[in-house]
């Protein structure tokens, strides 16, 4: 099961932690690679914070964890929605 379309910026409160990151919705037939480089673009521009890492549920096929998109690390994460990738500085944790 995928997510509603969305692209914007997530932020969720845990405890006494907030946590940020640029939530991006694959279009269809969107290869990640260019969702990796556009969303980087978005969450850069949103936070004026540089993009380091894109969360993925699933790694692409041909794909490796810690491969560099664009200077932007590929890391599996089980919390990604399926059909997303989600973008975030050096540290999730904003507060």
């Amino acid at each position: 099961m995928g997510i509603s379309f969305v692209r914007g910026l997530y932020r969720e409160r845990v405890g006494e932690y907030e946590y940020e990151a640029y939530l991006w919705s694959l279009a269809l037939g969107e290869r990640v690679s260019a969702a990796v480089v556009d969303a980087a673009v978005a969450y850069e521009l949103e936070t004026g914070k540089q993009a380091e890492y894109a969360f993925v549920s699933q790694i692409p096929k041909g794909a490796s964890e810690g491969v560099s998109i664009k200077g932007v690390m590929l890391v599996l994460a089980a919390w990604v929605p399926r059909g997303a990738v989600a973008i975030s500085g050096q540290n999730l944790r904003v507060s």
